[in-house]
């Protein structure tokens, strides 16, 4: 079993597409951290081998209590991997991490998108100077940690710096382009981040089958009050428009939920079109 975990909901950014960038239905969410006790009771009733600490809301290092959960899941040799936005949690925390990195214990995956001069445009409020402090405590370590850099119009021309940026930090880097469906992405910015939420609205028409997640993955999501969830799709959807039901087989009914849809949907020759 894959599970992820939301430790923490709370975030120091306010990139356009996430959801606390929004007005959420169920703002009761925001600023919370999963209690540590629910979070080992799951990995002691579970007992997978590996696990994913990301989140909808929230950067796991948020969490000032981030060490307790991987120490824990780690003891119980759980591979660890985690999503963060590089800019939070102490030097020395860093450091310790990336040693864990290069006794492939966990991986980090750092969301850095651009340069000095482009990461803001989308990861609005990240500092530059918190990022490189980050990236200079873990370069003399062989720890493989993961830059993810979404491409966006304002930075795929630093494609090359980046990729020798991360090798400079003994990081892999993958690119996420953007799709025909996110393709407004690129124009988003603070002021008009609800169009995310004009996006999950679109109806998708054509859609022949699905490639879920949790289906084929055998995986669930846990978010901060430790509610458990197919995925962190349906978690992100219930707090932009919330649901009249919240269990698992009116979840993955997918052909009548828009949000596998455009999720997990595997579209018909027909182009997709907005409506």
């Amino acid at each position: 079993m894959n599970i992820e975990f939301e430790i923490s909901s709370k975030c120091n950014l306010e990139c356009p597409l996430c959801a606390r960038t929004h007005m959420l239905l169920h703002r009761e969410f925001l600023n919370k951290n999963l209690p540590l006790s629910i979070y080992k009771n799951i990995l002691e009733d579970t007992r997978p081998t590996k696990i994913k600490l990301c989140g909808v809301l929230g950067d796991p290092f948020a969490n000032k209590e981030l060490e307790k959960y991987i120490d824990f899941a780690v003891s119980k040799n759980i591979f660890v991997n985690i999503t963060t936005n590089a800019t939070l949690g102490k030097i020395d925390l860093w450091e310790r991490l990336a040693i864990l990195g290069e006794k492939n214990k966990i991986k980090i995956t750092l969301s850095i998108d651009g340069l000095k001069n482009t990461n803001h445009l989308y990861r609005i409020n990240a500092k530059w100077n918190q990022i490189e402090e980050k990236l200079n405590a873990i370069r003399k370590f062989n720890h493989n940690f993961v830059w993810k850099s979404i491409v966006f119009k304002h930075n795929r021309h630093q494609k090359i710096d980046l990729e020798k940026l991360a090798k400079k930090y003994n990081c892999s880097i993958s690119f996420l382009p953007l799709t025909k469906r996110n393709s407004m992405i690129s124009e988003l910015s603070k002021n008009n981040g609800e169009k995310s939420n004009y996006l999950l609205k679109t109806e998708i028409p054509n859609v022949e089958s699905f490639d879920c997640m949790h289906t084929n993955e055998n995986g669930i999501f846990v978010d901060v009050k430790g509610n458990i969830w197919p995925c962190f799709f349906h978690y992100d959807h219930y707090l932009r428009f919330g649901y009249n039901r919240t269990d698992f087989d009116f979840l993955l009914d997918h052909k009548n939920q828009n949000r596998c849809k455009h999720s997990c949907g595997k579209e018909s020759k027909s182009k997709w079109r907005a409506t």
